[in-house]
């Protein structure tokens, strides 16, 4: 009987082997990639984002806006954490047609944000061999990536990281070097705000995190080297309702599955004496690694065929009745920038409009006194693990942008997360 007891005790004493594997960060603060669905520095908006490191580590991490036509990278910039610290930075709109990033946080970045500024007509004027169109430089979302752990000594020191960079061992001409940094260990988190500074409104955005993304270092030291990305998955394998899947032939995949939803869905709701409208806004983050080369070609790589370029989707009020089939604005309508099948920010606009667009003024549908119901978005795709598991539905991130009105006063504006199904 001693015998089995000690026994029991030494298995219980061994270390627990966990397989690496990339999922959904559900607790909101232990993430290695966020994803913020939406920047904008249009007209009068400009938006504001937090990163914050919850852990005691150092953290190395690439920021990385991506344009709303293409999601190509328009800014990259590398960031370091202490540990408990955070990083507040704003996207601005100067000069026009453009994004520019700016900061005065003391934490540690490269290049630094105080002067020069890090503005995305810049960094991409000859990206594809000329200009972006100057529209989708304002517009699009952002990527953060947890590149490794470092020191919190290293991390507190800016001077010690820009020698690094300049003659140090950051500056060997690699695309990635990592002395110095460990591999990353999560703990990330954050929130950004969409703000109409004309009007005073604010939309608040909490991003969606991936967590055990990677188990190696990433730090990438050129500017524009394009990583890390979302296809940088390692081990390329998912963890979806407790099970491990890989996905070896296509890493984004991996991505994918865990992001795969068949159906986005939110309530929308106004009181008597009160009007409302209300925009879907979904987010495809990883269309872009299914794409022809060039802009302005169709998708032909699963989950995105060409059959299911558009997102179609109902309206259903509050007793399960659908109230009418919606349809995506005519080709040609100035607001179309936000829909079809070219973008990844994709405002869902189920009206056609005969006006430019503006962020925030696209309405979905506007519906007066007490009225309330539900928008569903069913969507179609599907990826395949090695071991021959479908996951349906396309990887996407789904918010319902809802202002009410009081005859000319806007009363509130907000964005309900919409469930994932």
């Amino acid at each position: 009987m001693k015998i089995r007891f000690l026994m029991i005790a030494l298995i219980l004493s061994l270390p627990v082997c966990t397989v690496q594997a990339v999922s959904l960060d559900t607790s909101g603060r232990n993430a290695q990639v966020l994803i913020f669905p939406v920047f904008t520095t249009q007209g009068a908006f400009e938006t504001d984002f937090t990163i914050r490191n919850n852990t005691d580590q150092g953290k190395a991490l690439r920021v990385v806006t991506k344009d709303a036509l293409a999601g190509r990278p328009t800014i990259s910039v590398n960031v370091y954490l202490k540990p408990g610290d955070a990083w507040n930075a704003r996207l601005i709109g100067q000069p026009a047609f453009s994004a520019t990033l700016v900061s005065n946080d003391e934490s540690c970045s490269v290049p630094r944000l105080a002067s020069p500024r890090a503005t995305a007509a810049q960094l991409d004027a000859n990206l594809d061999g000329g200009r972006l169109p100057r529209s989708q430089l304002v517009t699009g979302y952002i990527e953060v990536f947890e590149m490794g752990e470092i020191s919190p000594e290293l991390a507190a020191d800016c001077d010690e990281i820009d020698s690094r960079f300049a003659d140090g061992v950051w500056s060997t001409g690699e695309v990635l070097v990592n002395d110095g940094v460990s591999a990353p260990g999560g703990g990330l988190s954050g929130i950004s705000y969409v703000r109409d500074t004309a009007r005073g409104n604010t939309l608040a955005f909490r991003p969606t995190g991936l967590a055990d993304f990677s188990n190696v270092p990433n730090h990438t030291v050129r500017q524009r080297a394009g990583r890390p990305s979302l296809g940088n998955v390692a081990p390329a394998q998912a963890e979806i309702d407790g099970q491990t899947f890989g996905f070896s032939s296509s890493p984004i995949n991996a991505v994918e599955a865990v992001l795969m939803t068949q159906q986005l869905s939110a309530e929308y709701h106004s009181q008597e004496g009160t009007q409302a409208f209300a925009t879907a806004m979904v987010l495809l983050p990883t269309r872009p690694f299914h794409a022809n080369p060039g802009f302005y070609r169709p998708f032909n790589a699963s989950p995105f065929d060409p059959a299911n370029n558009q997102v179609v989707g109902n309206i259903v009020d509050n007793k399960g009745d659908r109230l009418n089939n919606l349809s995506t604005p005519a080709a040609g309508e100035l607001c179309d920038r936000y829909t079809g099948a070219l973008n990844f920010v994709s405002l869902i606009n189920f009206l056609a409009f005969s006006a430019i667009c503006d962020f925030g003024e696209a309405q979905l549908f506007l519906f007066n006194d007490d009225f309330r119901g539900v928008v569903e978005l069913p969507l179609t795709g599907s990826v395949t693990a090695d071991d021959g598991t479908s996951f349906n539905g396309l990887p996407a991130v789904g918010h319902l942008l809802q202002t009410t009105l009081n005859n000319t006063d806007e009363l509130g504006v907000y964005a309900i997360p919409m469930r994932r199904q």
